[in-house]
């Protein structure tokens, strides 16, 4: 917590979920939670931008769950840092966190989850998944785990990786532009976020047009590759982008 961060304060079986847009660039907030409290946060990222989060999970049975997109090329820098603090028994939290770079852009992940002492139950997991377009751009990924209790599930990674010549061979062996194919493989990456963002959209009508803010034509691309890969190649095009017309 620093002496600029928003608080937050989720009472006793409050719920709420929170999108970030990609307008939000300088985010801080320290986040409390009570007994059965439960936040969902939703993070989509694609100009340079820096979040600090401290989450304290305060009651039993508290639950956070945390999905962030970022997309930087150019020069763009992303920063994260999420800090989960699990000080009561019977608490669940969740990050995951994914990162498509190209160009020059930098992407920094820290998280860190400490399970205090006497905080029995607890299940927590931590997963940071990066996509490097190219060889300037660079990721650097710290993901923490400290556990002062026994009885606990919790697990914390890391992958980075560029996209997969031969899955990029077999696409453009079947006539697909070489900027597609790429497309195509990283909607694929994308997909699992983009899932949790399409069905909060549907669950908040009132923030529906919030995610087109981010639609230039690039990343419409990207999401037309998503039709196409979710359409296995063997459905028609126009059919497949009926589903995701909204978002562009």
């Amino acid at each position: 917590m620093t002496s600029n961060s928003q608080i937050l304060h989720l009472s006793k079986n409050e719920r709420k979920s929170l999108a970030f847009q990609p307008k939000d660039t300088a985010l801080d907030y320290h986040i409390v939670l009570e007994q059965n409290a439960s936040l969902n946060l939703y993070f989509v990222q694609e100009q340079t931008t820096r979040t600090h989060f401290q989450i304290d999970l305060d009651g039993e049975n508290a639950e956070v769950n945390i999905y962030g997109l970022a997309i930087a090329e150019r020069q763009q820098r992303i920063e994260n840092q999420i800090f989960v603090n699990h000080n009561v028994p019977n608490c669940k939290s969740n990050q995951l966190f994914k990162y498509l770079l190209s160009e020059e852009a930098v992407g920094v992940f820290e998280g860190k989850i400490v399970v205090k002492a006497g905080a029995q139950k607890t299940v927590a997991y931590q997963n940071n998944r990066n996509l490097l377009d190219g060889n300037a751009c660079r990721i650097y990924s710290k993901p923490q785990l400290e556990i002062y209790a026994d009885d606990v599930k919790c697990s914390h990674g890391m992958a980075t990786g560029q996209l997969d010549e031969v899955a990029m061979f077999y696409l453009r062996s079947r006539g697909i532009p070489e900027k597609e194919a790429k497309n195509m493989l990283k909607s694929a990456f994308m997909q699992d976020i983009l899932d949790k963002i399409e069905s909060f959209a549907h669950n908040n009508n009132s923030q529906e047009n919030w995610w087109n803010t981010i639609c230039d034509e690039e990343k419409q691309g990207i999401l037309r590759g998503l039709a196409e890969v979710e359409a296995g190649l063997t459905v028609p095009h126009s059919e497949v982008m009926k589903k995701y017309e909204k978002w562009l």
